[in-house]
């Protein structure tokens, strides 16, 4: 009976208001562009909507959802006061404080705000990611306390325009590496940092033309870790340059390369990493990496007005020709030793010297990196008497590694030159120079090939060429010189190069 009088009532109630629709008015209006009709009864109104407004409320003609505030735009409008040194330099502070298995030697960015919040609980600050001025002071006098316990200091490289944090108490040892860079490393091996910067100009480039040698670093790089069975293999790639990370037998290898002028510099940093030594693994990785800076190597009023090409009134040069009667090497030696000088440019630091060869009374060729961005400097023999002589730069072509030095005093001895053009592929030679520093070393090899890419010419020899050998002396087996040993190949052995002597008088 209750369903019933439940249906009767409601069927009523359908009944009823559709007779009052029948005799009720017709309203007529419109709504938005829309004209429609409502019938309504003369005493009653009934509400209703249209769109998204609430029954019995005007809706409004435009209606926009609220836009949602992205937290990082924030801190980036936050930080955006800051120069982008001030930036970085909050990075390089965080890096000291905060144990981060992702270094952070990338823009500033979410890592950073990241960072940012865990070192602000760590301190008892509100963790909002927005360092105040006086949250940043003390920010950085932590990572001044950190750097100190380890003895940080930066290494600049004038001849290569690079620099690096390196931690002198655990780099005990610094060295020249068969790369031909610096290697910073500790007595146990626990520490070793290797450094190095090449340009385009260099052996690699010659020899493989069009190449992105940065490129092919990176791909042969990532080939070895694979080989040598490198795990947790992690990379990341920019225009700029790459990293590469690997752990193997407890100990993580880092390399970071980055373009440097028309080359690019990096190094490789090797350190224990296990369970006990990991977040001071991590510091070290993220201070390093924040550290490494390249810069553009000034280039002062002084060295623009050089001209690149010799004049041969102003700079004779001595033809020689090869003798039948070929020389012993302690003959060769004995010959052209005394023309052979120990070069140390003036501003740079004891580690970065090399050789130069005489060509008459007053001039000599060496390589330009061995003077860097000297411009006075003094030559050395230990066979001659009396005390070191000074010589300035004279003429220089930096692109292609062609410097000539200027003596005041005139030199005791000097030898002649073998034109490009008589010199023969299989003919043996001797190198002399002053490999690690160690003057007047006679090494014998043959006369590989004579490379030519355009304009650009080489002697390829066996003949051993190491780190410090620039700017020394390639002779035939008469004494006479060849060219200006330059540089190696560390792709594989007895590739060594030399500028031909006649190439210093470039057409």
């Amino acid at each position: 009976m209750l369903r019933f009088n439940t249906f009767f009532f409601i069927s009523l109630s359908l009944m009823t208001y559709s007779a009052a629709v029948v005799s009720s008015p017709v309203v007529e209006h419109s709504h938005a562009g829309r004209v429609h009709s409502h019938a309504l009864p003369k005493a009653q109104k009934i509400k209703h909507r249209h769109g998204k407004g609430k029954i019995g409320q005007p809706v409004k003609a435009t209606s926009k959802e609220p836009v949602k505030t992205n937290p990082t735009n924030s801190f980036q409008q936050f930080y955006s006061r800051l120069s982008a040194q001030q930036k970085q330099k909050i990075q390089e502070s965080l890096a000291w404080v905060i144990d981060s298995a992702v270094p952070l030697d990338f823009p500033f960015g979410q890592a950073s705000y990241n960072s940012i919040k865990q070192w602000q609980r760590l301190e008892g600050y509100p963790a909002d990611g927005k360092l105040s001025p006086a949250q940043i002071n003390r920010l950085e006098l932590k990572a001044l306390m950190a750097k100190r316990a380890l003895n940080w200091r930066v290494y600049r490289s004038g001849k290569d325009f690079f620099e690096i944090g390196v931690p002198n108490r655990l780099a005990q040892i610094k060295s020249f590496n068969e790369a031909g860079g610096i290697e910073f490393s500790s007595v146990n091996k626990a520490y070793t940092l290797s450094l190095m910067a090449t340009n385009d100009d260099d052996v690699e480039s010659f020899l493989d033309a069009g190449k992105n040698s940065l490129q092919s670093m990176y791909q042969e790089m990532l080939r070895q870790f694979k080989s040598e069975g490198l795990n947790n293999i992690r990379q990341r790639r920019t225009p700029e340059g790459f990293m590469l990370s690997g752990v193997q037998n407890g100990e993580i290898l880092y390399v970071n390369f980055t373009k440097k002028g028309n080359g690019h510099a990096g190094y490789l940093l090797s350190l224990p990493y296990t369970q006990s030594t990991r977040s001071g693994t991590n510091t070290l990785l993220a201070a390093t990496a924040l550290s490494f800076k390249v810069v553009k190597g000034p280039e002062s009023s002084a060295s623009r007005r050089y001209a690149k090409k010799l004049n041969k009134r102003t700079v004779p040069l001595i033809i020689r020709n090869r003798n039948a009667n070929a020389l012993t090497a302690e003959a060769v030696f004995s010959k052209a030793n005394k023309a052979v000088w120990l070069l140390r440019p003036s501003n740079s630091r004891a580690s970065s010297q090399g050789s130069a060869v005489a060509i008459n009374r007053n001039y000599l060729l060496t390589n330009c990196h061995v003077m860097g961005n000297s411009t006075v400097g003094k030559i050395l023999h230990k066979g001659v008497q009396g005390k070191p002589l000074d010589v300035s730069l004279y003429a220089s072509d930096k692109r292609n590694d062609r410097c000539v030095l200027f003596s005041k005093t005139a030199l005791p001895s000097f030898v002649g030159i073998r034109a490009y053009n008589t010199i023969n592929v299989g003919e043996k030679v001797y190198t002399i120079g002053a490999p690690q520093g160690l003057s007047l070393t006679i090494a014998e090899g043959l006369l590989s090939s004579k490379r030519e890419v355009g304009k650009r010419r080489l002697l390829q020899t066996s003949a051993p060429i190491s780190q410090g050998s620039s700017g020394g002396g390639l002779f035939d087996s008469n004494g006479n010189l060849l060219g200006i040993t330059t540089l190696m190949s560390v792709r594989g052995q007895n590739l060594n190069f030399a500028i031909p002597a006649e190439e210093y008088w470039a057409r």
